[in-house]
């Protein structure tokens, strides 16, 4: 038997990030504009797991970010692996310009971002 203290622990462990997303659902994250610890701490489980983030997964957290106006995660799940060139939306990014400001999002983050822009369409 599982305490159900545990439970969300233990199924997360099991199931991982399906879960998490889940988790985020029903507690309505995706119409908070802010956020309930119980929702940041799902999306900070997400997060940590930023490298096993699919495409479509690291979108739903980046309009999370944008939704829930999160500069310090939207930083974070910039770097996803799962983006590339071609999946990033420059309307995306030019929308957490608004949303932040210029000087927040320019980062090393971000700059890393245009790195691989630039090292894509030299090789282009």
């Amino acid at each position: 038997m599982i305490h159900r203290d545990d439970v969300d622990n233990v199924c997360f462990s099991v199931e991982g990030i399906p879960y998490a997303f889940q988790k985020l659902t029903i507690l309505g994250a995706q119409n908070a504009t802010v956020p309930t610890d119980d929702m940041r701490l799902w999306a900070n489980r997400l997060v940590s797991k930023g490298d096993q983030l699919d495409l479509d997964q690291a979108i739903k957290m980046l309009d999370l970010t944008l939704f829930w106006q999160d500069a310090e995660m939207f930083k974070t799940v910039i770097l996803c692996q799962a983006f590339s060139i071609q999946s990033l939306n420059l309307d995306t990014l030019s929308n957490a310009w608004k949303i932040f400001t210029f000087e927040t999002i320019r980062s090393r983050q971000v700059s890393a971002v245009s790195l691989k822009i630039q090292f894509v369409d030299e090789r282009l």
